[in-house]
């Protein structure tokens, strides 16, 4: 009987001892689960986050080169205009010019300073132009290029003029070009040019 009983009352401790260490096993198993979870969860975050980051600086890097292709874009038309107009080719001015009654040009009148609106009027005024001396020379390294809003551009350069139309001596003389132009469809056309003329600077006292 005193054998039964510890043969028993062993059975009854291994059974206690064996739930207290599959109780243990389960904690641990369910901690080790829950930590696991939450480092799965922290790399899906940190995965998120760097994917988020890379299709941001991949869209950057895009707008980016985007803005530099038509910033040079327009410096290639501007250089083209400069070029067709140093050789008086008015069919080449022409297509590089807005075809818009809004088109202007601001330039020297027989008397004063007239604004001519429209591609016709300003295809005239030019033609009048031509017929004497006449020729641009910009200084391209200081020519800038900024976007006002996409499709609509502003050229600013700094450029000697000789021109002998309305009485003025045809040396060169500095002005600064600012140009407006849009992007069309058959591609970007100035629609504003505005010369100002630089005055001297002032005599020393």
């Amino acid at each position: 009987m005193k054998m039964g009983w510890n043969i028993e009352g062993r059975l009854k401790l291994d059974e206690v001892s064996g739930h207290s260490h599959f109780g243990k096993t389960a904690t641990c198993i369910k901690n080790l689960h829950s930590a696991t979870e939450s480092r799965m969860n922290k790399i899906c975050k940190a995965c998120i986050a760097l994917a988020f980051f890379s299709t941001l600086l991949l869209f950057t890097t895009k707008l980016i080169r985007a803005a530099g292709d038509q910033e040079q874009e327009v410096r290639d038309i501007y250089k083209k205009l400069v070029d067709a107009e140093n050789k008086h080719d008015l069919p080449a001015v022409r297509e590089l010019v807005w075809n818009s009654p809004s088109t202007l040009f601001v330039a020297k009148a027989p008397v004063g300073w007239h604004g001519y609106w429209g591609i016709n009027d300003v295809m005239q005024h030019l033609h009048d132009m031509y017929q004497q001396p006449f020729r641009i020379e910009p200084i391209y390294d200081e020519e800038k290029v900024v976007f006002i809003m996409p499709g609509i551009a502003e050229t600013y350069a700094p450029v000697q003029i000789t021109v002998a139309y309305g009485g003025q001596n045809p040396v060169p003389k500095p002005f600064v070009m600012v140009l407006l132009w849009i992007k069309t469809p058959q591609g970007w056309k100035m629609t504003t040019d505005i010369p100002i003329p630089v005055p001297p600077d002032p005599a020393a006292h």
